[in-house]
């Protein structure tokens, strides 16, 4: 007789949990789409948009500043994110390129793609200055290259928090 009980309290006891379980499963996939921050950038010419990440989009709000004459598009989460956006047919080997033959900075690449890098920025007696991100994309025929800011110091972290942002730059849907 006491097994029935037992056998009952336990299915109770399973029934429970799983429902549990299936409202954090709905919470979470609300709160990643919450942590998703768009930004279109089509009011300065560019028809393409981002996506923050939640980490980065909790240091500050974005803001966009377009410089008519260079073309340059800046996006600035606080003081120290900061990444530049510009219309550049240049390609990047050719960029790259031109960073290895800098008489300030020595570089190591990381992460390097067909449409992208991480690299680092070393002094000349060989200590880590900072890390950057640099991608070239194309929409609509038009080609665009995003570069972290070079006035900027990064940690690996930071730079790769920034690259999140650079890597979601596509066509505005």
């Amino acid at each position: 007789m006491i097994f029935r009980p037992v056998v009952i309290v336990f299915a109770v006891f399973l029934f429970a949990c799983n429902a549990q379980e299936e409202e954090v499963h709905e919470k979470s996939e609300i709160a990643q789409e919450s942590e998703r921050h768009m930004i279109e950038l089509t009011n300065f010419g560019y028809p393409i948009q981002c996506v923050l990440p939640a980490d980065l989009a909790s240091k500050g709000e974005a803001v966009i500043d377009f410089n008519r004459s260079t073309g340059e598009l800046t996006i600035s989460v606080g003081s120290e994110y900061i990444f530049h956006v510009t219309e550049d047919p240049t390609p990047l080997g050719k960029l790259r390129d031109e960073l290895r033959y800098d008489d300030l900075f020595n570089y190591t690449f990381y992460e390097e793609g067909n449409d992208g890098f991480l690299y680092e920025s070393i002094l000349p007696t060989g200590e880590s200055y900072s890390f950057h991100v640099m991608r070239s994309f194309e929409v609509d025929g038009r080609k665009f290259i995003a570069v972290t800011d070079d006035n900027s110091v990064y940690t690996k972290y930071e730079a790769r928090l920034v690259s999140e942002t650079i890597n979601s730059l596509s066509k505005v849907q």
